[in-house]
């Protein structure tokens, strides 16, 4: 069994799952961990002293101050998986505590950091001891967008993909879910800037060209962010409320909605679609089992950040 901590109660953490009535959904890393029964979260770490006191009623784990805390026999044998949950302005902080645990990889909550240089510098530290780390861009690891991004990389010869964004408050937060789902499905493009106008950007790979136009808005029914992606084969929208997923194919009578895979129904594993932590997790098993995985790593979060701060540079609209 994968023995895990983690460091962090606020929503991802604990309490978005509170007083829900549905026990179907699991949004946090709690309720994931205690769902997976290949994972043993042994205790929790948080500084807020009610929090820790609502969390040992509800779950009947231990749940302490800080490392510096915790008994000498459980800083004796250590961890598994040890997860960030907190704020980014600590998780160097937390890296750096953590780190005295010995976990064999490290999953932290989005943004990396607050900072470029902070984020390097737990990228280093988590090199230098050989612990794996992976970044919780949850919707990267969703069947269906790992089935496109698939496909998008097989296609041969030349092809045009649109992209529009939708995303409300700030890029570094909710607006990273999005920049990290494009660079997820469209690796190694946004390396490649060709031009930026009054309609978005544009990037080159291998030949074939993605325009990107993102729109900062005030409401969108409630989700965070949207993508729609149009191809001369399929048309493809994702809202983040709900984990909403839509994909129809012109010419074609197929339309397939709430998807967690592009397959249709029948043809799909029966996994309830508002799971996303559930395929993160499912990653880091294979991980720690030493099989072939997938990972949002954090060169990669590195690179999302310093992509936002370039963006923010160019002054796109009201981004």
């Amino acid at each position: 069994m994968i023995s895990c901590a983690l460091i962090g109660l606020g929503q991802i953490g604990f309490e978005y799952d509170l007083n829900r009535k549905s026990n179907v959904e699991r949004l946090t890393h709690t309720t994931t961990i205690l769902s997976m029964p290949e994972l043993n979260l042994k205790f929790a770490i948080e500084i807020d002293s009610k929090k820790r006191k609502v969390f040992e009623a509800v779950t009947g784990i231990s749940c302490f101050e800080s490392v510096s805390k915790l008994p000498g026999g459980i800083l004796e044998n250590g961890i598994d998986l040890l997860v960030i949950a907190s704020p980014a302005a600590v998780h160097l902080e937390n890296v750096i505590e953590g780190l005295k645990l010995n976990p064999k990889a490290i999953l932290l909550e989005k943004p990396l950091a607050l900072d470029v240089l902070n984020a390097a510098e737990i990228i280093k530290i988590a090199a230098e001891n050989s612990v794996k780390l992976f970044i919780n861009y949850q919707r990267n690891y969703l069947p269906v967008f790992q089935q496109m991004r698939d496909l998008i990389s097989s296609r041969q010869g030349f092809e045009e993909y649109s992209l529009v964004g939708w995303l409300q408050g700030d890029l570094l937060n909710s607006g990273s879910h999005l920049i990290a789902l494009v660079d997820c499905l469209f690796p190694t493009y946004l390396e490649n800037l060709i031009s930026v106008d009054k309609f978005g950007m544009h990037f080159e790979s291998f030949g074939r060209v993605l325009d990107l136009n993102l729109s900062k808005v005030d409401q969108l029914e409630a989700s965070k962010f949207s993508l729609e992606i149009t191809t001369s084969k399929e048309n493809f929208r994702y809202d983040s409320q709900l984990e909403a997923i839509n994909v129809s194919y012109p010419g074609n009578d197929k339309v397939y909605a709430g998807q967690t895979s592009l397959q249709p129904p029948s043809e799909r594993l029966q996994t309830n679609e508002y799971d996303c932590l559930h395929f993160v997790y499912a990653e880091i098993l294979k991980f720690l089992k030493k099989e072939s995985y997938y990972s949002y790593t954090g060169e990669d979060a590195l690179f999302v950040m310093k992509f936002i701060q370039d963006l923010r540079g160019q002054s796109l609209g009201e981004l």
